[in-house]
């Protein structure tokens, strides 16, 4: 009966550790970047330099000066920048068609609180992930 307990607690220990080992290394939520935001901030500025290039460019190249500003304070390109996001290219209007997304994914009340200048979270970043790709 003693073998079957110790058995149990040591296959019941792996899989714990094996979870917690895959969540770490894999980061499917994003949540290393969180928890260890020095770690992970070069990967993290690499990955969002590349991303945010290909978001600039699809933006230039749609050439429509129409759309939103975007007026960042400074309290929210703080909190851009401690997610791991480099504001630097982050582009200055958001077209008519992104904002709609960012309306879809957040809701109405939340975007004219960005706008007005609440701060962004990771939370609102993975919601409107899809609409920044």
């Amino acid at each position: 009966m003693m073998k079957i307990i110790c058995t149990l607690s040591i296959l019941f220990t792996l899989t714990i550790l094996g979870g917690l080992g895959y969540l770490y290394f894999a980061d499917p939520f994003g949540i290393n970047s969180l928890l260890f935001p020095e770690k992970n901030i070069n990967s993290a500025k690499i990955q969002n330099i590349n991303s945010n290039e290909s978001n600039v460019n699809s933006l230039n190249n749609n050439n429509s000066t129409s759309g939103t500003p975007i007026n960042l304070s400074v309290e929210q390109k703080a909190s851009l920048e401690k997610i791991g996001i480099d504001t630097t290219v982050i582009p200055d209007v958001i077209p008519p068609e992104t904002e709609k997304c960012f309306i879809e994914k957040l809701g109405e009340k939340r975007v004219n609180e960005i706008k007005a200048g609440a701060n962004l979270g990771a939370l609102d970043l993975l919601k409107a992930k899809t609409c920044l790709e």
